[in-house]
């Protein structure tokens, strides 16, 4: 029941996020001047990326620790040093 409930949660933040990246993209088009544009182009656009960064969040913590999404496998901390760093040691 709380998985689906957070789906739900998730999912309306997406789109909502969406539509008012949408709604920022439409404004740019629309408005006549610099400064409507201006308006357009951060309030909505901030706010969506806001509610899509949130419903990232809530989803990736109530999976767990995430998934590759090709392999299916468990995704682990950070992998071996780079090629630069072995050769510092």
């Amino acid at each position: 029941m709380l998985a689906i409930l957070i789906d739900i949660v998730v999912g309306v933040l997406l789109l909502a996020g969406c539509l008012l990246a949408l709604i920022a993209a439409v404004g740019l088009h629309r408005f006549p001047d610099l400064f409507c544009r201006m308006h357009a182009a951060t309030k909505p656009a901030t706010l969506g990326m806001l509610c899509i960064a949130v419903a990232v969040g809530i989803g990736v913590a109530s999976e767990g620790y995430p998934e590759a999404p090709l392999t299916g496998r468990r995704v682990e901390g950070p992998g071996p040093a780079s090629a630069a760093e072995r050769s510092l040691a």
